[in-house]
C-alpha cells in the first residue's frame, strides 16, 4: 500500500511533464564521431514519464526483493524510496526542460551542466536515507547492497 501511495505521489509530480515527455530532437543523423551519450538523448526525452514510473517501480521492487527487506526495515526503506522518487521526478522534469529545437550549442551545454548539478544533488540527498538503511541491515543484507550499487556503477560508467 505504501509503495502505491509513492508511486502515485511520483506520478502526481511528475504530470506537468507529461505533455512535454512525447517531445523528441529531431530525426537528424547524428556524426560518427558523435559520443553515444549525445545521440542517446533523444530516445531519453521520448520517454513517457508513465514509462519512467513503471521503469523506476521495477528497480524499487527489485532491489527490495534482492536486498530482503524485513517489516522492521520497511519504515528506512520507505524514506529512502520517498527520496529516490522525488529524484526522479526532479531529473524527468530536467530532462523534458528545454526546446532542442530553439537551443543552441551553449544552451544545450548549459542544459546538460544544470542536468549534472541536479543529478549529484540528487545522489546527495539519497546518502542519508540509504545509510539508515544500510545500518539497518544484516551483515548478509549489506553485502548484497554493495554488489547491487557496485554494479549499478558500472553501468552508469559504460552508459557514459
Amino acid at each position: 500500500m505504501t509503495r502505491r501511495l509513492i508511486l502515485f505521489a511520483a506520478l502526481i509530480a511528475l504530470t506537468p511533464s507529461l505533455a512535454l515527455a512525447q517531445t523528441t530532437l529531431p530525426a537528424t543523423p547524428a556524426p560518427q564521431d558523435a559520443p553515444s551519450s549525445i545521440t542517446a538523448m533523444p530516445a531519453r526525452r521520448a520517454m513517457s514519464a508513465a514509462a519512467r514510473i513503471e521503469q523506476l517501480d521495477l528497480r524499487v521492487k527489485d532491489l527490495h526483493n534482492r536486498l530482503k527487506i524485513t517489516p522492521a526495515q520497511e519504515p528506512q526503506w520507505t524514506a529512502f524510496t520517498i527520496v529516490m522518487l522525488a529524484n526522479a521526478a526532479r531529473m524527468g522534469e530536467m530532462y523534458q526542460s528545454g526546446n532542442p529545437q530553439t537551443m543552441t550549442a551553449v544552451d544545450t551545454l548549459r542544459h546538460y551542466a544544470k542536468i549534472a548539478q541536479a543529478h549529484s544533488e540528487a545522489i546527495t540527498n539519497l546518502v542519508a536515507p540509504f545509510k539508515a538503511l544500510y545500518d539497518s541491515m544484516t551483515p548478509a543484507q549489506q553485502k548484497i547492497a554493495d554488489e547491487a550499487f557496485h554494479s549499478f556503477g558500472r553501468r552508469e560508467q559504460m552508459r557514459g
